[in-house]
Parts: C-alpha cells; structure tokens; sequence
C-alpha cells in the first residue's frame, strides 16, 4: 500500500472485493488488518489512507472469488502508447490492478507480462528505484507459481512505492494511479459478476460509495494542477450518480447498520452502471 497523509481521507479497497461473499483469507499479509493512522499536525486530526499497490489488490481480489476471464484485462503490449505523466499514473493502477488478478489467477504469463508493463511506466514516472536495478523482476519471474514467494516480493514492492511516493511528495501521482486501480477493479468486477438479480455488482459497487466521495475530494484538491483531471473528476461523478440512484444506497450510507440494509438495482440501472463503468475505462486506456 502506499501511504500518504491526507486531511479527513480514508481510501481502501479492502471494502470492496471483501464484501463479495468469498470467505478466504490470506494469513500472509496484514491487510485484513486496521492500518488507518491519526496523525496532529498542530492544525487538526489528518488520517492517513491507503492507496492500492499490487499486494493489497491482490488480497482483495483472493478474497473477493473472482473468477479470471480471459480478455477482461488491458493489454499489457499498449503501456507505450502513453505519453504524458497523467496516463502513465492512470495506466500503472490499471496494469496493477491486472497483475494481481492474474497472479491470483495463476495466470503466470500474463502476470510476467502485467509486471514488466507496470516496471516500464514505473520508469517513465522516474520510479526505477523501486525495481532496484532489475533484480526485483528477476525474482518475480523465478518465483511464478509460489504464490507465497509472490506475494512477499509484492509486499517488497509495495515498501520500496510508499517510501518513493512519501520522500518524493508525489501525492497528486499516486491519487490518479489510485484511480486508474480503482477503475480498472470496478470494471472487472462488473465484467465477471454477470448481470440479473443474482448479480453482487449493486451491494459491491454501493460499499465503495465512501470511498469514491473520499477519492473525488481528493482529486479536486489537485484539479488545477494537471488539465487530464477535471476529466476525471467529471467520469467518476458519473459513475458516483449512478450508484446513488440505486434503491438502497443512500438509506445504506446513512445507516447505523449498513449491512441490514438491501441494495437492489433494477436491470436498466444495472446496464446503464455496466456501460458507464466500460466508458470511463475504455477512456481511460486510450490514453
């Protein structure tokens, strides 16, 4: 995880793929664990929140069931179409998110491939540090197959990215790689849970409702900085609206006991999520 201190903001998405009614855990990793911190600056109580890197993806993706389909990812051989630092960032959360669904997947050739684009737009971003030299991907490489071999190099990974992103005060890269994961997270959610009323897309795309606010906030603290997010913020609204719209949602967010409370999204909501969520993605990749 990377993490960075931010006044009143919480992001997880632990939330997400945990509620999705798979019952595993990994007692490899603490990220089923309250890592939130409270940090006095002298002007107040700022927490800190947690933004994804492969390894939490990862255990949400174990936890959550989901099944791999095939062509559901972004393909790894397009990480050189982009050009700009607002697509690279973008694009390093989708291809993060895509690694872990093919590590946990077992499929290990596509998870060589998902690491080796998220090492090239690492570089582009001048994070090369964090791969130390190569030997980082070597390890992954020989290591494909042991998932708890895996694992403790993602867990690597994900120290070497929070000490980059904390010494570099590169807090506006890493909420738009959070993005870009988030996206990419919802987007194969929607893809593998299917639609009708047997589908869990409506209750899981609900619990994301505080984390989305959180992460729009966030984003429009740094709007005027890059052109590339104000775009964003206006997709993610979108997607936000048409989350709040479904029956269930807003009495969930205001309740003292959001589990007791139903989510039920008609078919034409839950068409008009899908599409909404295969738009902003489909941008997204473009570039």
């Amino acid at each position: 995880m990377i993490r960075i201190t931010y006044p009143l903001l919480a992001l997880s998405l632990v939330l997400f793929f945990g509620s999705c009614g798979s019952d595993s855990t990994d007692q490899n990793t603490d990220l089923g664990q309250d890592t939130t911190e409270v940090v006095d600056d002298g002007q107040g109580q700022e927490q800190t929140y947690l933004l994804p890197s492969p390894l939490q993806i990862a255990y949400i993706f174990k936890k959550s069931g989901l099944k791999y389909v095939s062509g559901t990812t972004h393909d790894p051989k397009k990480e050189g179409n982009y050009n700009t630092t607002f697509s690279q960032s973008l694009n390093l959360g989708i291809y993060s998110s895509d690694l872990a669904y093919c590590v946990l997947n077992k499929q290990n050739n596509e998870a060589r491939n998902f690491m080796n684009a998220v090492k090239s737009l690492s570089d582009k971003l001048g994070m090369s540090a964090v791969f130390d030299s190569e030997s980082l991907l070597k390890r992954f490489d020989a290591n494909l197959g042991n998932e708890d071999s895996i694992m403790f190099i993602l867990s690597e990974l994900q120290s070497r990215s929070d000490e980059f992103f904390a010494d570099n005060n590169r807090q506006m890269t890493a909420a738009i790689v959070f993005s870009g994961a988030w996206v990419e997270s919802m987007y194969i959610a929607a893809k593998v849970s299917g639609k009708g009323k047997a589908s869990k897309l409506p209750q899981q795309l609900a619990d994301q409702m505080g984390i989305l606010e959180n992460l729009l906030k966030e984003l429009k603290n740094h709007e005027s900085k890059d052109s590339g997010i104000a775009g964003l913020i206006g997709q993610l609204t979108e997607v936000r609206d048409i989350i709040a719209g479904i029956p269930g949602v807003k009495e969930m967010m205001e309740s003292e006991n959001p589990a007791d409370v139903k989510i039920e999204a008609t078919d034409s909501q839950l068409d008009a999520l899908v599409k909404k969520l295969d738009e902003v993605r489909n941008s997204l990749i473009k570039g």
